[in-house]
Parts: C-alpha cells; sequence; structure tokens
C-alpha cells in the first residue's frame, strides 16, 4: 500500500465558521498516484461560513463551485452563505428529498451500538444509492466541465450524505480502499462541533425524534461494509455510474482530473 505525504491533520482547513473542511488532495491511487489537492474540498453546511472563511475559501482553495446534497428545502431555508455571497457558483443536487431524508434516518432500533449500529448506518447509506444515480451523473457532469474545479460538495454536517458522494468519487479515480474509509473516519473528529453547529440552524435535516447514537460518529466499520456491499448489490461504483447516464468517457476524464 502507498503511502501519501498529506496526512489527515494536513488536510483538514481550518476555517472560524466551518468544523468540518478538508481538501481530498494527497489520497493514494492504486497505481501509485496521488489524489490533487486542488480538485475537491468537502465540509459540513457552508451556511456557517464568515466572510474570512469565503475570502480564504475562493483565493487560497481557488473555491468556485459549491454542490449542496441536501433537499430543497434545507437548501431554502435561510439567508444565502457568505460563500455564496461572494460570487461562487452553488448547484443544489440533493441525494433525497426532505420527507425520504426523515424516513431513511429513522431508526428501528434506537439502542444499537458498535458494530450493529455501523452496520445499521451502512445500510442507510445504501437506501441513498437506490435513487441517487441521475442525480451523481449530474454533479460528476458539472465536476467535468470546464473552470468547475476546484469545488466544494457538502450536506449538512458533511458526514452521510458527503460521505457517500465522496467516497463514490473517490473510488472512480482509483483511490485504494483503506485511503477512503480513513477519510470517512476522520469527520468523526469533528462531530462535536458540527453538532453543536447544527442545533442553532434552522434548516436541520431531521425532524425531532430518537436517532441512534451513530448519526454523530463516523466509525470506519460503516464505510468499510458500506462499500463491500455497494459492489455486491451493483457490481461496481463505474457500473453503477454507467447506468444512471454516465460515459465511459466522463469516468476516464474524472480519473484524470482527481488523480491523473
Amino acid at each position: 500500500m502507498h503511502t501519501s505525504t498529506v496526512t489527515g491533520t494536513r488536510r483538514w482547513i481550518d476555517l472560524e465558521g466551518l468544523a468540518n473542511a478538508r481538501t481530498l488532495g494527497g489520497l493514494p491511487t492504486g497505481d501509485g498516484s496521488f489524489t490533487r489537492p486542488d480538485v475537491l474540498i468537502r465540509s459540513d453546511d457552508p451556511i456557517g461560513c464568515t466572510v474570512d472563511d469565503a475570502r480564504r475559501l475562493i483565493e487560497e482553495f481557488g473555491v468556485s463551485l459549491v454542490l449542496d446534497l441536501r433537499s430543497n428545502e434545507e437548501g431554502l431555508a435561510g439567508p444565502p452563505s457568505a460563500l455564496a455571497a461572494a460570487g461562487t457558483e452553488h448547484l443544489c443536487v440533493p441525494l433525497l428529498d426532505r420527507a425520504a431524508m426523515n424516513q431513511v434516518f429513522r431508526c428501528d432500533a434506537p439502542h444499537a451500538n458498535g458494530d450493529e449500529a455501523a452496520r445499521w448506518m451502512a445500510e442507510t447509506y445504501l437506501r441513498f444509492t437506490e435513487s441517487a444515480g441521475p442525480n451523481f451523473v449530474h454533479l460528476l457532469t458539472r465536476l467535468l466541465a470546464k473552470d468547475r474545479t476546484p469545488a466544494l460538495v457538502h450536506c449538512a454536517a458533511g458526514k452521510d450524505r458527503t460521505g457517500v458522494v465522496v467516497a463514490l468519487l473517490l473510488t472512480l479515480a482509483g483511490v485504494e480502499r483503506e485511503a477512503i474509509i480513513d477519510d470517512y473516519a476522520l469527520t468523526g473528529l469533528r462531530m462535536g462541533a458540527v453538532a453543536a453547529a447544527l442545533e442553532k440552524r434552522a434548516n436541520a435535516p431531521l425532524d425531532d425524534g430518537v436517532r441512534p447514537a451513530v448519526l454523530l460518529e463516523a466509525p470506519p466499520l460503516t464505510m468499510r461494509h458500506f462499500l463491500t456491499e455497494f459492489d455486491r448489490r451493483w457490481g461496481s461504483v463505474a457500473r453503477w455510474t454507467i447506468a444512471a447516464g454516465a460515459t465511459g468517457r466522463q469516468l476516464d476524464r474524472w480519473r484524470e482530473r482527481l488523480a491523473g
């Protein structure tokens, strides 16, 4: 296995108003290369961005496109972020609408913990993929459009919907599976701050109700189980993406873009 020269610590982007922002550069691929640092950033909801945060993301990191994975109802709630006000292009590509989100995240085993809870979370992620294919292809198409990167992709916490989309994008680029799992697990280090921010927002993604503690965790087993079961169910990420409308040329271009 190759060792990246960019550690998880160095990938964090420390901002005043965002707790879970990091680049997706420096991740090892199966052919010995590494992902580029200037293509994709993942984060929690940029509504928390200060004016200085927005300036840094645009001037230091080159962010020009923001991809919002939340439902239209979530995205339209509240004022625009400082990042939007600064002139970045925003595109809403929801994985699920709000009603579906609330249904998916209702836990039929609220007291589950450990491996059981981690696998429940992975099965929840697999439910995303049953209908998210066309929007994922739309997102991929925009990422490949001229002058559309660097891009920032986010949901509310930057863990679940963002975690699924990022894992699929990294897989398409040939990133080693263990690196994808490690990237997902990094979010667990910031979930305390993310949860505190979510509590203050009127557009939180879930209604009141009993939810499992794993929603505030990012155990490696969740992503490992998700990727294993995804391949078992759909064959591969590439096959699923092509079935949803992508072309083989788009997949080649994405790999060249992120890890060429």
